[in-house]
């Protein structure tokens, strides 16, 4: 059963498959979930119709009757077009918190933004690339943001990459189940990433998020890692996707 990632101009869908039970009577076709990240204007998006994007994403999902999560950054959630169409229109979704960090929410959660180059590079972007007493303080505030724009704390977060610390502060503070982290890369995307199990949803370690807990007591508890960006199977060896 393969992983598959969907690419868009401007939002990013990550496709992750749900597995028959064991106890089913009768085998049943596999089924897709769809995870949107829902970006603000200063990740690159400056010049785009934030709403119009949204918009164009939503067709398919609501045409289809397919049940997505969708991921708000910071920003997004202060875009009240944005924020007014979700609510109005997209009401059986879930939605939950995309942690990547541009200027204004750092600046919201009273820490200094760390890049001083482009919007993509993870010193300022990746929310391990601050101190911990930072990490959280950038938690704080997007979770208090959601729960101020939607009314509750979101169960599901994600990210090019969170950690382990951060992961378990969500988990014991807001309760979260699922984190969205990106599978291995060598040379995409201006990252490296390596180590993780290969395209497979894993109950994290409590040592280190990229690989699985190797008993009970190892894991973060009640948490799975869903991987954004799965390699192909057959194909992503040497320069394959």
């Amino acid at each position: 059963m393969l992983l598959r990632l969907l690419f868009s101009a401007l939002l990013f869908l990550a496709v992750l498959p749900v597995f028959t039970p064991l106890h089913a009577a009768e085998p049943s076709l596999p089924s897709l979930t769809v995870i949107n990240p829902v970006r603000g204007p200063l990740l690159g998006l400056e010049g785009v119709n934030l709403l119009d994007s949204l918009k164009g994403q939503w067709e398919p999902i609501k045409s289809l009757e397919i049940p997505a999560t969708w991921l708000w950054q910071y920003s997004a959630m202060e875009d009240k077009q944005l924020t007014d169409f979700a609510e109005k229109e997209m009401k059986d979704q879930e939605f939950g918190i995309f942690l990547e960090i541009d200027r204004n929410s750092a600046e919201k959660a009273g820490v200094k933004y760390h890049s001083i180059g482009p919007w993509y590079l993870s010193d300022g972007l990746l929310i391990v690339s601050y101190e911990q007493v930072e990490r959280e303080r950038l938690i704080d505030a997007s979770f208090e943001k959601f729960k101020k724009t939607f009314g509750y704390y979101p169960k599901t977060v994600g990210a090019w990459w969170v950690g382990a610390e951060s992961i378990i502060y969500m988990q014991k503070k807001y309760g979260i189940i699922a984190v969205l982290q990106c599978a291995d890369q060598f040379s995409t995307d201006k990252y490296s990433l390596w180590g993780t199990p290969w395209s497979i949803p894993y109950a994290p370690s409590l040592r280190n998020a990229a690989i699985p807990a190797d008993s009970s007591a190892d894991r973060i508890p009640g948490v799975v890692v869903l991987q954004w960006a799965a390699r192909d199977p057959g194909m992503a060896y040497g320069d394959g996707p």
